[in-house]
């Protein structure tokens, strides 16, 4: 178990899924109190700059969105020692079904707070 040190900053996509954005700052809300920080991102450029603004603020960043809000979210801590959370709000949400997550928002935002991790590797594979 790693210990959270810095508050987590939720990355959103208000686009993505079918989760109002109020749920998704309720349950931030009911489990960090005020422990925590939230973004809306609109583009792979707003999560880019939204992590490096963030960087030194925050030691867990989460993706809320689809597939596409993780990869952009992942893609900026690879190599880093953030920890990555992916609150899953997608349609298809590809990546926690491989990882074997928990759907349910609620509880994957506890284990996010109770900092159960796991490491993973990386590989980027480059598909045309």
């Amino acid at each position: 178990m790693i210990k959270i040190q810095k508050k987590p900053l939720i990355i959103i996509n208000p686009g993505s899924g079918m989760m109002p954005v109020n749920y998704v700052v309720s349950l931030g809300l009911d489990l960090f109190k005020e422990n925590f920080s939230i973004a809306k991102s609109f583009s792979k450029e707003d999560t880019k700059e939204i992590i490096s603004q963030n960087s030194d603020k925050h030691d867990v960043f989460i993706a809320a969105g689809g597939d596409g809000t993780v990869h952009s979210v992942a893609e900026r801590l690879v190599n880093t020692d953030k920890v990555f959370g992916v609150l899953p709000l997608g349609s298809g949400n590809g990546f926690a079904k491989e990882f074997g997550f928990n759907i349910n928002p609620h509880s994957l935002m506890y284990s996010i707070k109770k900092a159960e991790v796991m490491p993973i590797d990386v590989k980027w594979a480059f598909v045309s």
